[in-house]
């Protein structure tokens, strides 16, 4: 038996929708609509929009997804904002239309390794974002265009570390004298940073590594394609 296409997904996929809002309590409509979404999903041309800053991108060949450089002002009359938003082009539909609602904004982390094999985390840019005065009232500003941008209703901060490694990382000493009994924010202020954000509308989500932050954005963008077709199929 041949495979669908994806506009044979579409136009089934349409028939559905209408299906469900005619016979909302059909929940055996429900669950074909959640099935042929998801193959509709696998065969969509999904785009990841990266921010050219990000100095070390999840690659497309560790999301599996394409990439292209977030776009400009000029091409799309909005200010680049996170680093990583979701991009289904289609005919018909402005670059505006053409975007998932889900924005995220990646916190990387910089380790060493000693003689042992162990890992140290010596770079952690949440704890740079968040307790850091000037950093912190960037990111705040840009939480304020992500609010103010008519693409995105979703905002998620993805760690590469844990909790704990957030909550107990000792940033580089960069002054003239040490102080023993310093070992840079408190955990309580770091917690109300944390517990901040969440406040604002932005969660965040603790991975432990790269690879996992990884498998879980591409968990987070298919499910976001899913939620939003109606953007796409109309």
């Amino acid at each position: 038996m041949s495979k669908k296409t994806i506009e044979e997904y579409e136009e089934e996929i349409k028939q559905l929708h209408n299906a469900v809002i005619e016979y909302p309590e059909m929940d055996k409509i429900k669950t074909t609509l959640k099935h042929r979404l998801g193959k509709w999903t696998e065969l969509s041309d999904i785009i990841i929009t990266v921010a050219e800053n990000e100095q070390t991108p999840w690659t497309e060949k560790e999301l599996g997804l394409k990439t292209r450089p977030m776009h400009l002002k000029s091409e799309c009359g909005r200010q680049q904002v996170g680093d990583y938003a979701i991009f289904l082009e289609r005919d018909g539909l402005s670059v505006l239309e053409c975007f998932s609602s889900l924005l995220v904004e990646r916190k990387g982390c910089t380790y060493t390794e000693d003689a042992r094999g162990g890992l140290t985390l010596v770079g952690c840019d949440l704890y740079s974002t968040l307790m850091k005065k000037s950093n912190r009232e960037r990111f705040m500003r840009e939480i304020d265009r992500f609010k103010s941008d008519p693409r995105f209703d979703r905002m998620v901060v993805i760690a590469e570390c844990t909790y704990e490694e957030f909550l107990r990382f000792t940033p580089k000493f960069n002054g003239k004298k040490f102080n023993w009994n310093h070992r840079g924010a408190s955990v309580a202020s770091r917690i109300a940073s944390i517990n901040s954000l969440e406040e604002r509308g932005v969660s965040v989500r603790f991975m432990g590594t790269r690879k996992r932050a990884i498998e879980g954005y591409v968990n987070m963008v298919r499910l976001n394609v899913m939620a939003n077709y109606e953007r796409w199929i109309q």
